[in-house]
């Protein structure tokens, strides 16, 4: 957590992932998402249907 609060998501990861700035962003997404349903109260996590919808749109931003 402390490197994805400190700007260097990618490391998180390693060495495997493309280091573009769209590819960046997508896993900045994916980790504020998945942040997000380690939420201890479960009336403040993300409903599924909002996971599908942050997922697809880091898909979208690695493709474009």
């Amino acid at each position: 957590m402390a490197k994805f609060i400190a700007g260097a998501s990618a490391d998180v990861l390693g060495m495997h992932l493309a280091r573009t700035p769209a590819a960046e962003h997508a896993l900045e997404m994916l980790l504020e998402l998945a942040f997000l349903c380690m939420v201890p109260v479960r009336n403040e996590r993300p409903a599924m249907s909002e996971c599908c919808k942050a997922l697809r749109a880091s898909i979208v931003e690695v493709r474009n």
